[in-house]
């Protein structure tokens, strides 16, 4: 009994004793968790101030970036537009004494009066009416492209030159940043109190307006000059057609040249194009490597000189000696020339015919009928021998 109390009480006291370790390690456990705490709270507010750093340097980087992307490139297009339209309304302001030269012209073709111009000496007929109006159109040119042309808006050239050199600047800055190696770096130079102030100064310029300006008083100008340019093409025609080598009978013998010679381009390239299918037997016969050279050169002198003289019976004889017989890369060279040179030969004889009939309309106030065309006889009567100029409506009294 004894003994079993003794055992009893040194397992009490080896209790109480376990009991204060765990006191002391409860305690312990208390404090660390405390401390962790502590550390956590301490981490938690580094974070927040990193990334706030972090995300001050991002926001400034963003919106350099898209102000380089869309100021910058923008003002430098804009720089340009103004400059060249500036240039360019100068230039057509410089223009306008041209149109004078042409009024002076057309009032000389229409016999040196411009308040009584004649064209093939009447001053009733289609063609005065035109000299009058093209008149009065180039009178206005002058003042109308001064009008339009000679006062561009207001442009501060200094100033843009100025935020120019800033703008670049500023890119170059921006430059700077993007290469940085670090991003410790790369965040002071986002930062920057230089990148700050230039931001500051390229914001301050602005070439948005005077842009629009330009473009409205470039519209303006070209259009006015446009005008002109519009008249300017129809002075050549009226010219022609009111020139006293252009009576109305000389028209319409050119115009019987003309046809005449159109109705033997015609045969020739119908009698052409049948040695090109089928083989043909000719009393004369010229050698087939060269003839395309010879309906060729017929051609060609049909269009340098409608109904010229001689010219019928030059095409004639090229019709009469067709080929007796072609090889095939021969047709083929034929055949490219009667689609070609031979065909529009005939397409610009049509044209001049045309062109022909308009202008006696202008003088007469109607065209040749074919019995008219028919009758028309040739300088010293012969047939065929009449010489023509073909006018071109493409002409222009540029300076």
């Amino acid at each position: 009994s004894g003994k079993k109390n003794k055992k009893s009480k040194r397992k009490n006291k080896k209790n109480k004793k376990s009991g204060k370790k765990n006191k002391k390690s409860k305690r312990k456990n208390k404090k660390n968790k405390k401390s962790g705490k502590k550390n956590k709270k301490s981490k938690k507010v580094k974070s927040q101030t990193c990334r706030a750093a972090d995300d001050d340097c991002l926001a400034k980087a963003v919106s350099y970036l898209n102000k380089a992307k869309e100021k910058v490139t923008n003002f430098g297009k804009q720089k340009a537009r103004i400059e060249k339209y500036k240039k360019l309304t100068g230039n057509k302001g410089n223009k306008k004494s041209i149109f004078i030269a042409l009024l002076n012209r057309v009032r000389e073709a229409g016999g040196g009066n411009s308040s009584n111009l004649k064209c093939q000496g009447s001053t009733s007929n289609k063609g005065a009416q035109q000299m009058k109006t093209i008149s009065e159109q180039l009178g206005k040119c002058e003042a109308s492209i001064n009008a339009s042309c000679s006062s561009p808006p207001a442009h501060n050239d200094t100033q843009a030159k100025s935020c120019k050199t800033t703008m670049d600047s500023f890119s170059t800055e921006i430059n700077k940043c993007i290469n940085k190696t670090t991003s410790t770096d790369k965040c002071t130079c986002w930062k920057s109190d230089t990148l700050a102030a230039l931001s500051k100064k390229v914001a301050a310029c602005d070439l948005k307006t005077t842009n629009s300006d330009f473009i409205k008083h470039q519209k303006k100008c070209t259009k006015a000059f446009s005008a002109c340019r519009q008249v300017e093409d129809k002075v050549s025609g009226v010219i022609f057609t009111c020139s006293k080598a252009n009576t109305p009978s000389k028209l319409i013998t050119r115009i019987k040249g003309a046809t005449k010679t159109k109705t033997e381009l015609e045969a020739l390239k119908k009698a052409a194009s049948a040695k090109v299918t089928k083989q043909l037997r000719e009393r004369r016969a010229a050698a087939c490597s060269a003839y395309p050279d010879m309906v060729k050169k017929v051609a060609m002198k049909a269009t340098d000189n409608p109904g010229g003289p001689k010219l019928d019976a030059e095409i004639k004889k090229v019709t009469g000696e067709v080929p007796a017989s072609c090889t095939s890369s021969e047709k083929t060279a034929l055949k490219a020339v009667i689609d070609g040179v031979l065909s529009d030969a005939i397409s610009e004889l049509e044209n001049f015919i045309k062109l022909m009939q308009n202008d006696l309309t202008t003088i007469t106030g109607s065209t040749a009928s074919a019995a008219v065309i028919s009758a028309a006889t040739f300088p010293g009567g012969g047939g065929g021998s009449v010489t023509t100029k073909k006018p071109s409506k493409q002409s222009r009294y540029r300076f």
